[in-house]
């Protein structure tokens, strides 16, 4: 929300006065919401002179900017084994892109909805850089006993966490219409929810009027409403407890987070996938074996599999 919110209030600024700020606002919304053509036309095209007016700082940003938007550009060519090395280097460019692989979400039958592959799939290829769409950090001070969480590691995520993630999504709720049209996507655990391509799950332009707000009034759906019992059982079902995505989340303890794609991933014991945190507040997920066009992507819920069956009811 904050960066298809960030791109509307720079495109009205710049309706009003071509200014350096605005047009480094808006490259930086369009990288990170998966548009770094646009970005670099931004910064290198028709508007270069304007930012060239916007002293050293300005000049720094766009800097750093045309390298970012350089770097995803070449990544979707050169394809995702590339950007596994790339998220593995210890100096990244500051902001990322998201990315989806050649996968899909479909119909797994008794399994609910579930992710495919749409070609072959051989390990260490990356299929899905997403980030959260809603996240609480959890203190570095102990941690309770919530485990209705899909937990990367072995630690459970303390209670006030998740019912400050829960909260976080019920408030931005009641303004924000495309995090609301992207929640009421997801599975709570006792309404079957239809088949949602990946495009719509992950915030991006194609969302909202373009250079609009994320707001419910510019939204040709109306708006829709989230009690907050069915925010509860979504997260319940959805939302995952990680070691940190950050260095200041490893720091501090466990990140409680929200990733609607991620989510449409079914568990098993024996996973296709794994989970890389060497992302910055993106879930990265790379494959660990190889699986043939039309087989389904699995992930591992919970490293305990007591946890996996007790949560969500399965065992394999």
């Amino acid at each position: 929300r904050a960066n298809l919110d960030a791109v509307a209030a720079a495109a009205a600024s710049l309706r009003i006065r071509p200014e350096a700020k605005a047009l480094v606002r808006l490259a930086r919304g369009m990288i990170t919401l998966g548009e770094p053509e646009m970005a670099r036309d931004i910064l290198n095209g028709k508007f270069a002179p304007i930012l060239e007016t916007g002293g050293s700082a300005i000049q720094k940003d766009n800097n750093e900017l045309s390298r970012c938007a350089a770097t995803a550009i070449g990544l979707k060519s050169s394809g995702s084994r590339e950007l596994l090395t790339f998220l593995q280097q210890s100096q990244k460019p500051k902001y990322m892109s998201q990315w989806v692989g050649n996968i899909e979400v479909y119909d797994a039958g008794s399994k609910g909805r579930g992710v495919r592959a749409c070609c072959d799939l051989q390990p260490g290829q990356v299929v899905l850089v997403e980030p959260p769409i809603a996240s609480a950090e959890t203190g570095g001070d102990g941690y309770g006993t919530k485990d209705l969480m899909m937990s990367i590691g072995s630690k459970k995520v303390r209670q006030s966490d998740a019912e400050y993630l829960r909260n976080e999504i019920i408030l931005r709720s009641q303004r924000e219409g495309v995090l609301s049209k992207i929640v009421d996507c997801l599975y709570d655990g006792t309404n079957k929810r239809p088949v949602t391509p990946m495009e719509q799950l992950i915030p991006n332009i194609a969302l909202c009027p373009i250079l609009l707000p994320s707001h419910h009034e510019y939204l040709s759906e109306g708006k829709i409403q989230l009690t907050a019992e069915r925010v509860q059982a979504i997260q319940d079902t959805n939302a995952h407890g990680t070691g940190g995505l950050s260095v200041k989340s490893i720091e501090k303890g466990l990140t409680s987070s929200l990733y609607p794609a991620l989510s449409m991933f079914n568990h098993s014991s024996s996973p296709t996938c794994v989970f890389d945190e060497k992302v910055d507040d993106y879930a990265a997920i790379v494959m660990v074996t190889r699986v043939k066009a039309g087989g389904e992507l699995t992930m591992r819920y919970h490293l305990d599999e007591d946890v996996a069956r007790r949560a969500w009811g399965i065992s394999t």
